[in-house]
């Protein structure tokens, strides 16, 4: 990473830590396929479950639960249609990476965003985590852009 990108990474991330939001960010590791995972379908089987009541529930992508494991963060959360038009056009590029935009979605912009986090907590509620897109700086990833919908 090169002096400027460097710089660039070091401001938001001391900018988050004085005047971000703090947030739990929760690591799931889903790794372990139900027995219901269709393979031909590519979509978990409602009637294997229905067969096979004492079997655990998987989610809708057909992982198994595993473990979370919360870390705490500080990241800025911007409601969507509050974002300025500076803000917007600055990330534009990446930003068409998030997909569709509800009504109520938040931008997060965070330093760091843990391995396998789907969810995060903030103000007292769980929140979806789509779309997480790198943007890079140099050679590495300099910050995350993601859209943040109530879960």
């Amino acid at each position: 990473m090169n002096k400027v990108a460097r710089k660039v990474a070091r401001n938001i991330q001391k900018q988050a830590r004085k005047r971000g939001q703090n947030v739990r960010f929760i690591r799931e590791a889903r790794t372990e396929r139900c027995p219901c995972w269709s393979d031909a379908f590519q979509q978990p089987d409602a009637a294997w479950h229905e067969e096979n009541p004492a079997a655990p529930q998987c989610n809708d992508e057909g992982f198994l639960a595993a473990s979370a494991t919360p870390v705490d963060a500080s990241v800025f959360l911007i409601p969507y249609a509050a974002a300025s038009r500076k803000e917007i056009e600055r990330f534009s590029h990446y930003i068409e990476h998030l997909g569709p935009v509800q009504n109520d979605d938040h931008l997060m912009i965070a330093p760091e965003l843990p391995e396998h986090t789907h969810t995060l907590e903030w103000s007292g509620a769980a929140w979806n985590i789509f779309n997480p897109v790198p943007v890079p700086l140099g050679n590495e990833t300099g910050f995350w852009l993601a859209l943040v919908r109530r879960a």
